[in-house]
C-alpha cells in the first residue's frame, strides 16, 4: 500500500512542474441509479447504486488532462445481498481524454477501501482501469 502512494506522487511531482504548480480545477462528477425488479414468483428487490467523486486537475496537454480524485461508491440491496451492501472510499490518478466528438476515454490507478457492510467484511485493493463515455444523435448529421 505504502508503495501505491508513493507511486502515485511520484507521476504527481514528475508530470507538474514544481514552479507552476498551477491547478487547472477541480472537476467533479457523480453517478448513481435505482432498480427495481418486478414481482417474479416473490422476488421484488430493489437496487441502489452509484458514486461521487471529486478531483483536481493538475496538467493539460491538449484534450488530454491528469487529475488526481477521491470517490465513495455505494450499494444497498433490499435483499440483503452482501455483496450488493457496501460503501467503496477511495483515491487515484486518471488522464482523461476528451474529444469535441462527445468521446471521452479514461485511464488509470485507483486504491479502494470496501466495505460490505451487511457481511461486516472490508478489503483493500489497486485497480488499474481504462474507461469510455460517447453519445450520439442519429436524427443529426454530422
Amino acid at each position: 500500500m505504502k508503495r501505491f502512494f508513493f507511486y502515485v506522487l511520484l507521476i504527481v511531482c514528475f508530470t507538474v512542474p514544481s514552479s507552476a504548480l498551477a491547478i487547472e480545477g477541480f472537476p467533479g462528477s457523480t453517478w448513481g441509479g435505482v432498480w427495481f425488479q418486478l414481482p417474479q414468483h416473490e422476488d421484488r428487490n430493489a437496487i441502489v447504486s452509484g458514486w461521487v467523486e471529486q478531483g483536481i486537475a493538475w496538467k493539460r496537454w491538449g484534450n488530454i488532462r491528469l487529475d488526481t480524485y477521491a470517490r465513495i461508491g455505494y450499494g444497498w440491496d433490499s435483499e440483503n445481498n452482501g455483496w450488493a451492501n457496501s460503501l467503496d472510499p477511495g483515491v487515484g490518478v486518471s488522464l482523461n481524454i476528451y474529444s469535441f466528438k462527445a468521446v471521452s476515454m479514461r485511464t488509470g490507478i485507483e486504491y479502494v477501501w470496501e466495505w460490505r457492510y451487511r457481511d461486516h467484511e472490508t478489503k483493500q485493493k489497486a485497480i488499474a482501469y481504462i474507461s469510455w463515455y460517447s453519445s450520439w444523435d442519429l436524427m443529426k448529421r454530422p
